[in-house]
This record gives structure tokens, sequence and C-alpha cells, in this order.
């Protein structure tokens, strides 16, 4: 997308964020339909790789995780469509939203994609709750929220 595309676009979402419902039980979150306009979505999902491709990295821990994730290093890693979506979700202006919404004070998003990019929890799939991630070996920041689109 184009540079002026991917501002209204996360001037979009943004707006979204900041007139979203939210909900403090059983901790803080917002669900928000629609979040990304439907060619964003709908280019993304086609861009989307195949499970067999080298970009990701397989987990089968049972009763811990059993999950895909990208190995991502930077955002040139990340192929194309996606990572307009990538780039509107680091952006200052989602990140400001949040940091309002949730009165979490300077938001920084992960250059490092440690953990982060696409995940992906097939049918039988398992995501334990994880408590030892919080710290990001990377930054030296600690984690506190996720995006998930």
């Amino acid at each position: 997308m184009r540079q002026l595309q991917l501002k209204e676009e996360a001037i979009f979402c943004a707006d979204k964020i900041r007139t979203a419902s939210l909900e403090t039980n059983p901790f803080k979150y917002i669900v928000i339909d629609n979040f990304l306009s439907s060619d964003l979505a709908n280019d993304a999902m086609l861009n989307f790789p195949p499970l067999t491709d080298p970009c990701w990295e397989h987990s089968k821990d049972q009763g811990i995780e059993v999950k895909s994730r990208t190995t991502w290093k930077s955002e040139f890693d990340i192929p194309e469509h996606i990572v307009d979506v990538i780039r509107i979700a680091n952006s200052s202006l989602i990140l400001d939203a949040m940091s309002e919404l949730f009165d979490i004070p300077k938001l920084m998003p992960d250059p490092y994609f440690n953990g982060g990019g696409l995940n992906v929890s097939e049918k039988n799939g398992h995501l334990d709750v994880h408590v030892d991630g919080n710290y990001h070996d990377a930054s030296g920041l600690n984690r506190r929220m996720n995006l998930l689109i």
C-alpha cells in the first residue's frame, strides 16, 4: 500500500480502538469486529504463507504449546501485504490509541519480532498461559500487551 493509504488505515483502526468498549474481567481487553478494512484483510490472507514454508517454526510440546509461528527477524522478512498490517499495528497511531485506552503509557512495538509475527494453532493445537515471556531480551523492556488480529 502507499503511505497515505497506510496512514488512513491506521487512523481508521486507531479510531476503532478509541471507541471500543473496554472489558476488565478476567483482565483488560477489547474485541473489535472488522478491525481492518476488507481489502487489507483479504490481501493479507491471500499472502499468508503455507505452513510448509520455511518461514515457520513448529512447536509440539504437548500440554504447553502445539502451534506454528514465523521466524521473522525484521520487517524485510514479512510477505507483501502482510507487512502493511504489521506496519499499521506497530504505528504510533495504534500504540497511542492503545496506550490511552489501557492506561499504559509509552507502549513500544517489537522491531525484533521476538515471539511476535504470525502464529497458527491448528485443530487440536494448544497454547498454555505464558508467564515466562514478559521480559524482552533484545530491548530490556517488559512485555505488556498483545494485539491479536
